[in-house]
């Protein structure tokens, strides 16, 4: 509770209460804020305040950013417009909004007034910014654009949080190596902006001091790691997987074909080790921003490298029961076909260890070219049938192959779908590429 009594303490807000009362000296820019001298309307537009609770005015969302400029004197229409929409992209809100601000401010989600109110502060241009728990009423993904909007927010101006989330500290600590640590028997020491101090009698607490959090931190990037190293290997035996059942396909090798049907369990295996790795991640760190989204990435890029495995032994047991009937014809687009599959899956594993969104786009261009094939092969395959009723099982079974492999261009594509989700937050599934940003 302390914390927030703090905070309270540096816009002088505790004043609005009743027999409190303060000791020692808090400067802003070499100027003590308890000065008798002080405007304090000026203090706090110069050190504004977001709450653990959002709590938007029941106005418009345009109204709320306005409100500040507008109490302060501005009543210019056109600088007003400026300031609303510079604050709310500088609270990474304006492109999720801009066709709404007329809308009350009460109909956004919790995160989106959260955002509101950081917006509010920031339209009366404050030197510092106070944040009083600002993610503790936040679902996991609210909680990371927050934390992401923070880290690009301290470029322009000091910002003062606190929390009772270790991992959230422990994210703030590596995101600026120094920060000012307090625990429950110690007061707070100079930080590393020079804006803001406070002097106390009391026992000091060095940013060394923050070792656990630093270990708790440094376990968790080794499991991120590690939860990588898995996905690599798993993605390399998948590839494996498809490069033998082309491979027993053309080569019409029956033995190798049971190889990659009877391998198809260590890829099971290591899919459900990969999702506990996970769920044991999120339960035990509560990563946020960049670490969640590769968290729930890799639960589901785990989940695509299965399925294709399973392709995999689709095509290897068609492969099988065509060994018992002659060739149909010699295999030309079917091997083509799956070496852009191949390629694409590899690609798609690529961007995602690189963290490289300009390939993953270009994986999702590339399986245009798969489908192309895939249309191809199916007419050519429906003339042999319709010539030769019985070359049917054949077409059947070498179509039900293309298929697959048409499937892991599509699974490739969605693990390209993925990086890019991991690389810029943003979600491209079941859009067209033209509408893509």
């Amino acid at each position: 509770m302390w914390k927030s009594t703090l905070l309270r303490c540096i816009n002088r807000l505790n004043d609005l209460i009743e027999g409190a009362r303060h000791e020692g000296n808090i400067l802003l820019d070499d100027v003590d804020i308890f000065n008798p001298l002080i405007d304090i309307t000026d203090l706090r537009k110069r050190v504004g305040m977001v709450f653990q609770k959002s709590n938007p005015f029941p106005k418009s969302i345009h109204e709320n950013v306005a409100y500040g400029p507008r109490l302060q004197g501005l009543k210019n229409r056109t600088v007003l417009e400026e300031i609303v929409e510079q604050s709310l992209r500088g609270a990474g809100l304006w492109e999720e909004v801009k066709d709404r601000l007329n809308k009350s401010a009460l109909g956004l989600s919790g995160g989106q007034q959260q955002r509101l109110c950081i917006a509010r502060a920031l339209a009366v241009k404050p030197d510092v910014l106070l944040m009083d728990e600002p993610c503790s009423a936040l679902d996991p993904i609210a909680t990371g654009v927050i934390e992401e909007l923070l880290f690009s927010l301290k470029k322009e101006l000091t910002v003062v949080i606190v929390t009772h989330n270790m991992q959230q500290a422990a994210r703030c600590r590596i995101r600026r190596r120094s920060c000012t640590w307090a625990n429950w028997s110690s007061s707070v020491v100079q930080s590393s902006c020079s804006r803001i101090h406070r002097r106390s009698k009391r026992k000091t607490i060095s940013p060394d001091d923050s070792g656990d959090l630093m270990v708790q931190q440094r376990h968790f990037d080794e499991e991120l790691a590690e939860l990588k190293t898995k996905l690599a290997r798993m993605a390399c035996l998948a590839e494996d997987q498809i490069d033998k059942a082309l491979t027993a396909l053309v080569t019409r090798d029956a033995a190798l074909a049971c190889e990659v049907i009877e391998r198809d369990h260590k890829v099971n295996a290591m899919d459900v080790e990969i999702d506990e790795s996970c769920i044991e991640l999120l339960a035990l760190h509560q990563p946020a921003a960049h670490d969640l989204r590769l968290v729930t990435t890799a639960m589901k890029l785990s989940t695509e490298l299965e399925r294709i495995s399973d392709l995999a032994e689709s095509i290897c047991e068609r492969a099988i029961e065509l060994n018992e009937e002659p060739q149909l014809k010699p295999y030309i687009d079917i091997p083509r076909m799956g070496s852009l599959a191949r390629v694409m899956v590899k690609e798609s594993i690529d961007a995602f260890v690189k963290e490289d969104a300009r390939l993953a786009r270009k994986v999702i261009v590339d399986d245009d070219f798969v489908d192309d094939l895939m249309e191809q092969l199916f007419r050519e395959l429906l003339s042999f049938m319709m010539e030769n009723p019985h070359t049917i099982s054949r077409a059947i079974r070498l179509s039900f192959i293309a298929k697959s492999l048409e499937r892991v261009a599509d699974h490739a594509t969605n693990i390209a779908e993925l990086v890019v989700y991991l690389v810029e937050g943003k979600i491209i599934r079941h859009t067209s590429p033209a509408a893509q940003p």
